[in-house]
């Protein structure tokens, strides 16, 4: 069961079209909330992966932890519509719900 802050989060994402090769309006709202909520240094290289530096609250007591996901969704993955019902989301049916690193 997913709490619904998180599940809000969640439906957010999965509503920002990504299907292979069109990532870039997912990864800038990546990028914003990185920058944002914290405060990290990020930079998009020439393959448009974007990398974030986050800052550690204790980094001299705390080991760095690195994160590798893709951004891409398989098709049909435009126009995704997130169903919220008794804690699951589900896709409407007509799209995949482009739920793997986007969860």
């Amino acid at each position: 069961m997913i709490k619904k802050g998180v599940g809000k989060v969640f439906c957010d994402l999965v509503r920002i079209d990504s299907e292979s090769g069109e990532e870039e309006n997912f990864i800038a709202y990546l990028q914003d909330i990185f920058t944002k909520n914290f405060k990290a240094e990020c930079i998009i290289d020439k393959y448009g992966n974007l990398i974030s530096k986050i800052p550690a609250k204790k980094s001299d007591q705390t080991e760095p932890v690195f994160f590798g996901v893709h951004a891409d969704t398989v098709k049909p993955g435009k126009n995704i519509v997130p169903i919220y019902k008794n804690g699951i989301i589900y896709s409407k049916g007509k799209t995949v719900l482009g739920a793997d690193d986007k969860a």
